[in-house]
């Protein structure tokens, strides 16, 4: 059979935290779906286009794409310059013109990649005319675009997630002529939504070959050296590799869209599989994805220990059911984190969510994995419907209880799904359904697109149980940091963070002694270059995450000569800063949302520096004078002034931040 080339191409996400970038493994969907194919004369390489604008940003913003309208054009043909520009930089690091593949494929994790994959892959359809095929979990997505606006580029658009329903969608392919051109198609008509029954041995090894793996090989605490200023780089570069061998779960959860069936891989099979990917890419940590590995924690821990293979990994588990004696043997076996969801533990609302656990469950597991040196992220679910103010300060301070055996927290507000069983039978949980819920800010990149809005009977309107929800998340954090004061500066560490770090400590305290050191901030010297004689500290938001900090910093860095003259010795004063890396610096004042606590104005008593490379932004921000309010909401900048009122769509934490900073 002739060898069929595909360049697998993982669009960027418009709406991705940087900080996610900071820490991206080589995904292992892609390395599935290469390993499904290769049966059939299918090779694969891939073009990760996320890493690459971590690495080198674009010259075009990718928040061009939310503009639904420009996106609608350009999928009729009526493209925009900006727009055509944006592809074509795209395409620019695909690679080299004579290496054109003989199809391109698309792997969508979320469905925020969408409007960037529809406008990639039409326009590699105009230039090259081979075939397309999208996928993932975000192609449903990338589907309904499609359908609405009745666009063509694109040959298959598919849900394919086991292998014989992989190499069902990719073998069209083989036989479509160049230059093609129809509506995109289900290949095989046997494909739908969600997996379908696959024997457990048919899942292939994942094939990382088809990444240039030294791009993820990366040393984590490095990669946040705005965070670890005084880091001795005494960890090194490493590589971590995803790896799943579970599919779906064993559980029911109100909030989820899984129907309670879980299958495995033989464990036997597993340690097999990970011992020759750890030979094949000199690797020893593996970060594991599985929603739940309960079912079989203990033979897969006793697999590994008896196949020797001397690796560490992190994966996720249930609160129950589970023993000390487990932990154990998953301990000796290289465990080091585990992702728990918790949710809430305010008994009555776990039982709603169909948890399967009560408070003291988790008090217990927490103090075992704390014994036996196994870090934890803990996941939570307030805003559940029903939850009250007293169920969520039942989880608040256990959260501030159980402070110093947290690693990591991950509180995520309740959104609702169609599919799930709250959202196929709201009646049973008291509630009636709104329609489909507008997200804004991160909520877009961190819930899914098609949430529904809600009202809880005899309960909270959706009206007035939204502005709750990031209140709550803020709530979880603040009692995170007053638990545990002396390491609120490093707290939140992400899983190669902690996998990195008990490689080479191995215990937590010794682990967050380094991580404290290196956090220092006195006697920091202001490196060449850098703004006056002190180096600005952001003081709000606080405290300040990865993502704003690692912005501010490269301001500061970068500044020229005349906004350190502007600045002076001792800088203070309010940043307006862009995701593009422009930025306005004023004094004033800057006054907050009483409920969200996020900026809300800014008033400018006066303008100490500007940079706006943008020519349509320059303009408009040239026009602000002293006296200018700023007013800031979730997707519109708007200046008022009484000699030019302007507004400009843009979201804030997504497309802009307003940080506070102070040297003295």
């Amino acid at each position: 059979m002739r060898a069929f080339r595909v360049l697998m191409i993982l669009p960027p996400d418009v709406h991705a935290p940087e900080i996610q970038r900071h820490h991206r493994f080589p995904p292992q969907g892609p390395a599935i779906v290469a390993a499904s194919v290769a049966p059939e004369g299918f090779s694969m390489r891939v073009a990760d286009l996320e890493l690459s604008v971590y690495e080198r940003p674009l010259d075009t913003p990718l928040t061009e794409l939310d503009w639904a309208e420009r996106v609608d054009a350009m999928l009729h043909d009526r493209g925009t310059p900006t727009l055509e520009a944006l592809a074509d930089e795209l395409i620019d690091r695909l690679g080299a013109v004579d290496e054109i593949p003989d199809a391109y494929a698309f792997s969508l994790d979320r469905h925020t990649q969408a409007n960037v994959a529809a406008l990639l892959a039409r326009r590699l359809k105009q230039r090259t005319g081979r075939p397309v095929i999208i996928g993932g979990a975000g192609a449903s997505r990338c589907r309904a675009l499609f359908q609405r606006t009745g666009a063509t580029g694109v040959d298959v658009i598919t849900n394919a997630s086991t292998p014989e329903e992989i190499r069902a969608a990719f073998r069209p392919l083989r036989d479509l002529p160049l230059g093609h051109v129809a509506a995109p198609v289900e290949a095989g008509g046997l494909l739908r939504l969600g997996r379908r029954e696959a024997q457990d041995s048919a899942w292939p090894m994942p094939d990382y070959g088809i990444y240039d793996l030294e791009l993820y090989r990366r040393d984590p605490i490095a990669a946040e050296a705005h965070r670890f200023n005084r880091y001795d780089g005494s960890l090194g570069r490493g590589l971590i590799l995803p790896y799943s061998f579970t599919y779906e779960c064993q559980f029911s959860c109100a909030f989820c869209q899984t129907d309670g069936r879980q299958s495995h891989k033989d464990v036997t099979l597993v340690a097999r599989e990970m011992a020759t990917l750890a030979e094949r890419h000199g690797v020893s940590e593996f970060v594991m994805f599985d929603a739940q590995i309960n079912l079989v924690a203990g033979a897969f821990a006793r697999a590994l220990i008896d196949a020797k293979v001397s690796l560490r990994w992190s994966n996720s588990y249930r609160v129950r059911p589970t023993s000390p004696e487990e932990l154990d043997v998953m301990r000796e076996s290289g465990c080091v984190a585990l992702t728990v969801g918790v949710e809430s533990t305010a008994d009555a609302v776990l039982k709603k969510m169909v948890k399967g656990h009560q408070q003291r469950h988790a008090d217990d597991l927490m103090r075992w994995c704390s014994e036996r040196e196994i870090m934890t992220r803990v996941n939570l679910l307030p805003c559940f419907p029903g939850e009250t103010r007293a169920d969520l300060e039942v989880t608040r301070d256990w959260v501030e209880r159980h402070a110093d055996a947290i690693d990591d927290l991950a509180p995520s507000s309740f959104y609702l799904t169609a599919e799930s069983p709250i959202g196929r039978n709201p009646e049973r949980y008291g509630i009636a359904l709104r329609g489909e819920r507008r997200l804004d800010g991160e909520y877009r990149f961190r819930k899914q697109f098609d949430s529904l809005a809600y009202d809880e009977i005899g309960g909270l309107t959706w009206e007035e149980r939204e502005p709750l929800l990031r209140q709550a998340e803020r709530m979880m954090m603040d009692a995170w940091s007053r638990g545990a004061p002396d390491r609120a500066a490093v707290r939140g560490l992400r899983p190669d963070v902690m996998l990195a770090m008990r490689a080479r400590y191995s215990t937590r305290d010794a682990a967050y002694e380094a991580l404290t050191s290196w956090a220092a901030t006195e006697g920091r010297p202001a490196p060449a270059g850098a703004v006056g004689a002190a180096r600005p500290r952001v003081v709000f938001p606080h405290p300040c995450d990865a993502v704003l900090g690692g912005r501010f910093e490269r301001v500061i860095d970068d500044a020229d000569e005349s906004l350190r003259r502007f600045m002076g010795p001792r800088p203070a004063g309010l940043m307006l800063l862009l995701g593009s890396g422009d930025y306005l610096i004023v004094r004033g004042t800057l006054d907050l949302d009483v409920t969200t606590q996020l900026p809300s104005r800014l008033s400018i008593r006066d303008i100490v520096a500007r940079r706006m490379a943008d020519t349509r932004r320059r303009r408009l921000y040239g026009r602000l004078a002293p006296g200018a309010v700023i007013d800031v909401n979730a997707t519109t900048l708007t200046s008022r002034s009484d000699e030019s009122p302007w507004e400009e769509p843009i979201a804030y934490g997504d497309d802009f931040i307003v940080l506070e900073f102070d040297a003295r």
